[in-house]
């Protein structure tokens, strides 16, 4: 099976290696009132706390990952605050993937280095900008410089990527179906062993796919609930980024399968 998994995604990088959009892959940071007002100032909060501290973990997004300082606050503290799995929250509202490639680029994790990376990103490309001016294509560009760069600038990290999260109330929402597309190329991007593909969209909505507000209050933003569904879901990606035995972690895949359960994707 791993030899299938790894040739869909080096055919599924290709499709898109020729279609980058500048909005997407270009590095920047917002719009500079937004920024002025607290976005650097959390960078470099952050920035401080990655060169203090001992973490394992970075989560690294927009305000769904921020969110757990929130709505999740209860559910980090209960499974990532301290312990094996203690985690810095790198979460920033509005983000898309070019603010976290800035980030990125400017020393985001400091001395840092994370022995995985969770990250979900690429609802706000989507979300700020009407498709004829950023496509599926372009997004998918976006996430996938985004998990390069990781893999750049730390090459001993895992990345634990997830899909956009599901949107709007229905499967018929125009930014679902936009997020469908992008998330069936990124998943392209994990290739088992130094990233891995945490999709857990089908555990957050009805058997039909409706999205409720107990899940996402606002049907975007997890709630609670949510993100206890979002740590239930990680938490085997992450003892598999953080094996007891690091020899242990030679050739370990793992990919989620429908239904929300998990397998080794190298038998």
């Amino acid at each position: 099976m791993r030899k299938t998994f790894i040739l869909t995604g080096v055919l599924c990088l290709a499709g898109v290696s020729s279609s980058w959009a500048a909005r997407s892959t270009v590095p920047q940071v917002p719009d500079s009132d937004f920024a002025a007002k607290w976005w650097l100032g959390r960078f470099d909060e952050k920035r401080a706390l990655a060169d203090a501290g001992d973490y394992p973990v970075v989560f690294l997004g927009d305000s769904i990952t921020k969110g757990w300082e929130t709505a999740g606050k209860e559910v980090w503290a209960a499974n990532f605050a301290e312990g094996k799995y203690r985690a810095l929250n790198c979460g920033f509202s509005g983000d898309r993937t070019e603010h976290v490639l800035w980030r990125l680029d400017h020393g985001q994790f400091g001395k840092l280095r994370p022995k995985a990376v969770v990250l979900m990103i690429g609802t706000n490309n989507t979300g700020h900008h009407p498709r004829t001016e950023e496509t599926p294509i372009d997004t998918n560009a976006g996430v996938r410089a985004v998990v390069l760069k990781l893999r750049e600038l730390y090459p001993e990290t895992k990345v634990i990527l997830h899909p956009i999260l599901p949107r709007g109330k229905d499967v018929n929402d125009p930014n679902r179906l936009r997020d469908d597309i992008v998330n069936e190329k990124i998943a392209c991007l994990a290739d088992g062993k130094s990233v891995a593909w945490c999709d857990f969209n089908a555990r957050l909505v009805a058997a039909d796919g409706t999205l409720s507000t107990e899940m996402a209050k606002d049907l975007l933003h997890p709630g609670r609930r949510g993100y206890e569904v979002w740590a239930e879901s990680v938490k085997p990606y992450l003892d598999w980024a953080l094996p007891p035995d690091p020899a242990k972690a030679n050739g370990a895949c793992l990919i989620l399968v429908s239904g929300g359960g998990y397998h080794n994707c190298c038998d």
